[in-house]
């Protein structure tokens, strides 16, 4: 429950495979943030949500390109930032790409690179990006080519939790 911005009362947080009824408040949430929607209604199956009660809180998903992974649109509510969400989405994303036997998991971000490292994401040479992550519409053309390019070597990973 949220009141003034704050929680009233502490409540454990969990991510949950996002359902087609989770697209409008999903996209919502991305929008208001800032964050681009193209394509998520595409790779929907892939997102994770996290909830308090019935609300959407949190986002994030995995574009498959091939036989690696795009994360994509980490997003969560101003009034539930700095309570673990973000770290949640993060880890059910790497996760997934390990039960997706993908062989890594890349990022761009022109703000979050920081954040990322610290969830194990190195950064990486663009120029070096599989072929299908480049072909993707958020390397090609939706994040500045100044974006921080990023990896995470799932395949390394599997076994790991």
């Amino acid at each position: 429950m949220v009141k003034c911005g704050l929680r009233m009362t502490p409540m454990p947080f969990q991510t949950e495979h996002a359902q087609a009824h989770d697209l409008a408040s999903a996209r919502e949430l991305l929008r208001r943030l800032a964050l681009p929607d193209h394509g998520v209604a595409e790779q929907f199956g892939h997102y994770l949500v996290v909830r308090d009660a019935s609300r959407l809180v949190g986002v994030c998903g995995v574009e498959v390109c091939g036989d690696d992974g795009l994360l994509r649109s980490v997003a969560v509510d101003p009034d539930y930032r700095g309570e673990g969400i973000g770290a949640l989405l993060v880890a059910g994303a790497q996760d997934l790409a390990r039960r997706l036997k993908l062989e890594a998991l890349y990022l761009l971000t022109t703000t979050a690179d920081a954040y990322f490292r610290r969830h194990g994401f190195q950064d990486f040479a663009r120029e070096k990006a599989p072929a299908a992550v480049r072909s993707s519409w958020e390397f090609s053309s939706g994040c500045p080519a100044s974006s921080a390019f990023m990896r995470w070597p799932a395949r390394a990973q599997a076994g790991r939790g």
